[in-house]
């Protein structure tokens, strides 16, 4: 079978295309990983390279996932790469070796978001790159990521900040810091998988779990709890996010900004430390300077596109377009809520609560006053 860029694909990975699956599947869980946190790859980790784990849920965007693995296994940095299989009923396809890189696949046994964080076996490296399956980075920009990861191993490094209020989540800056780096594409430790599988408050993890989101946020919170602040990385290239462009794309969904939000409150009253503020960042287009988030270049951040889309190895050029807009770090997604906006969301809540809370009180005392009735006509016919 012939693949992207008339180049053979992998017999497994062609297979899995047919229809020829691997049944036997390699199960990924939270038992597993926490009773093997000091396997014999603990002690020989590279530290010259990094793994890439990628999450797919399904074979609904597997084209896509193919396009990526073709352009991360052409990157001399990565040693290896892991993909945890969301959906637990699917056959998944068959490990395989593409460009001398391991490419492996690993099955959930339950659909929850925390599982993109159960660090898989066999990390032969101290980094880790998470990223979605629909994020294409530039190969200078994956360098200068790892390279800043390298000089400061506690952070999480990344190309997508956050703002963190302690009521509310904002993807608008109105400051000059920011407080969390998404999980889009991000280098961090690979102990923090640890720490987020098996340390963790399990509120937290039930949270991300019952709200099918914000396990980025939750991973900031694991930073925090260690004393540690995030790394803004400012890519020199466009970074092409094309689950902007598919439909069912989780910020897309209504009320996605509310729902973060009431994550961060949770996990507010369940952990006692809170993501701080960074003030610097990184700038990939300047030999990796470190920049103080008070300067202008903070506000316009983001580069250039891709110039070459050939470069991506990927014959699907339609996902991708050299007119797409620059977009800054202070790009707004989703509306930033004013004071006055919060305020009236606050009365208007613990106005239904209150509201629900009398009606309540009043159907029981309706009841009670018809069981005192009927109690006083059977005295009486007594």
């Amino acid at each position: 079978m012939i693949g992207l860029h008339g180049d053979p694909l992998p017999k497994s990975l062609a297979e899995a295309m047919h229809g020829h699956l691997n049944h036997n599947r390699r199960r990924i869980d939270v038992k597993t990983a926490c009773g093997a946190q000091h396997d014999v790859f603990h002690y020989f980790r590279s530290s010259s390279k990094l793994t890439v784990l990628l999450s797919i849920w399904s074979f609904n965007r597997f084209e896509l996932l193919k396009c990526n693995l073709r352009h991360l296994s052409l990157m001399d940095v990565v040693d290896s790469i892991h993909i945890v299989w969301h959906k637990p009923t699917d056959p998944i396809p068959a490990d395989f070796i593409l460009h001398g890189k391991f490419v492996r696949f690993h099955q959930a046994q339950y659909d929850s978001l925390n599982n993109r964080f159960v660090p898989p076996p066999n990390i032969g490296t101290n980094a880790v790159l998470v990223l979605d399956d629909d994020i294409f980075v530039h190969e200078h920009d994956v360098n200068a990521l790892f390279q800043a990861w390298r000089l400061n191993q506690a952070k999480i490094v990344g190309f997508f900040p956050r703002w963190l209020y302690r009521t509310w989540y904002s993807t608008y800056n109105n400051n000059q810091t920011y407080e969390a780096i998404l999980t889009k594409a991000m280098v961090l430790s690979k102990q923090y998988l640890l720490d987020y599988t098996c340390n963790l408050n399990e509120r937290v993890r039930r949270v991300v779990s019952m709200y099918r989101n914000c396990e980025d946020i939750a991973m900031n919170f694991v930073l925090a709890s260690v004393g540690e602040s995030s790394l803004f990385v400012s890519p020199k290239f466009q970074i092409h996010d094309i689950g902007a462009y598919l439909t069912g794309s989780l910020f897309k969904a209504n009320g996605h900004i509310e729902t973060r939000s009431r994550c961060l409150r949770a996990f507010n009253r369940f952990t006692k430390t809170f993501p701080r503020s960074s003030y610097y960042f990184v700038d990939a287009a300047d030999n990796n300077t470190l920049v103080s988030t008070s300067s202008e270049s903070f506000q316009h951040a983001p580069g250039n596109a891709f110039t070459d889309l050939k470069y991506l190895s990927c014959n699907q050029t339609l996902l991708f377009s050299t007119t797409r807009p620059q977009t800054t770090i202070s790009e707004k997604r989703g509306e930033e809520p004013s004071s006055t906006h919060i305020v009236l969301v606050h009365i208007f809540r613990y106005g239904c609560q209150i509201a629900i809370i009398c009606v309540l009180i009043r159907v029981l005392r309706l009841s009670h006053r018809r069981i005192s009735r009927k109690g006083c006509l059977i005295l009486r016919n007594k």
